[in-house]
């Protein structure tokens, strides 16, 4: 039967039936506007019960660390999300509509995604960065995501660069590696900004500087945004070969929202090749960057794929 793929995000709840050959056969999408755990489900609850009868399972993509049994769906966090924290989601939704449920983090649900049907098909070991309000993450080994021993695995935005004893906010991956981050830096650059993040033209509205405008400067040619851009680009690579180093994955695949923009992962690429030229004894691969394929399509294309995985594996058991 097709399924159902659920992707709660910070703005838009994405949804998506899924036939078996990945192929979307219906898609819409409801404001996040919920605030607690009853009005999720009540919103969640809009979604699928048009649905029953034509769907044999749910997979839900959502932000925060998923605990113990995915089954169960327990998220520890919830990002943005916050009301989420200790609430056992999947479970919740299992004894509501008697399906297979499975709850899945989104980064780790955003490189399945890839791996059935996009950058990381045919990888044995492929890595997906997603570039958001902080960086997302997802290994995927031989078809199966890399959870870690505590559901971790991929937690990107937790890694750490500082030189000093203390831990500061502005050192985090999650931190440097963002599109705020790519933001600030192009307006600094551009010299729209000062020190403190203040625009130094009071005509400027800061808020209304989003992803599109940005790269409208950068694709322009604009001097200062391509100054920006070059020096964004040389944070995440100096993260990205880190990764590398650990990890050793045939591709890592650029996500979020800004990765459709070409002049992004032509300036990751061509900073990465230059890291590279600077390192003495390069003993290990060169990290390979590309742009994640499936767009705001892969968070439900893995969850789905999960969902389906984990039914047959119990199946086989039962």
């Amino acid at each position: 039967m097709d399924y159902l793929g659920i992707d709660i995000g910070g703005t838009q709840t994405k949804w998506a039936v899924i036939a078996p050959d990945n192929s979307v056969t219906m898609r819409g999408s409801v404001p996040t506007d919920f605030r607690t755990t009853e009005d999720e489900m009540g919103r969640l609850d809009g979604i699928v019960r048009p649905l029953e009868g034509r769907i044999g399972g749910i997979g839900i993509s959502a932000p925060g660390t998923v605990l113990g049994s995915v089954e169960d769906g327990v998220i520890r966090g919830g990002g943005y999300l916050t009301f989420n924290d200790g609430f056992a989601l999947g479970k919740a939704l299992r004894e509501r509509y008697q399906l297979p449920i499975l709850v899945e983090n989104d980064g780790k649900a955003c490189a399945l995604g890839e791996y059935v049907s996009g950058a990381l098909r045919g990888c044995d070991l492929g890595v997906v960065v997603v570039i958001g309000t902080g960086i997302g993450g997802g290994i995927v080994v031989n078809g199966e995501v890399l959870r870690g021993a505590h559901g971790s695995a991929g937690e990107f935005s937790y890694i750490n660069s500082g030189r000093g004893s203390a831990i500061q906010f502005g050192d985090f991956f999650g931190a440097q590696g963002s599109w705020l981050s790519l933001k600030k830096l192009v307006l600094e650059s551009m010299g729209l900004i000062d020190d403190n993040g203040a625009a130094l033209d009071k005509a400027l509205d800061l808020e209304a500087v989003d992803g599109k405008r940005v790269f409208e400067w950068i694709n322009a040619g604009e001097e200062g945004a391509l100054a920006g851009l070059d020096r964004y680009a040389s944070a995440l690579c100096l993260r990205i070969f880190s990764l590398q180093a650990v990890l050793d994955p045939d591709v890592f695949a650029i996500g979020g929202g800004i990765s459709a923009q070409p002049a992004l992962i032509s300036a990751l690429q061509n900073k990465m090749a230059q890291l590279v030229d600077q390192i003495p004894f390069m003993q290990i691969q060169a990290p390979r960057i590309v742009r994640a394929e499936n767009g705001n399509d892969s968070n439900l294309l893995g969850a789905v794929y999960e969902c389906r995985r984990y039914e047959v594996g119990r199946s086989q058991v039962d």
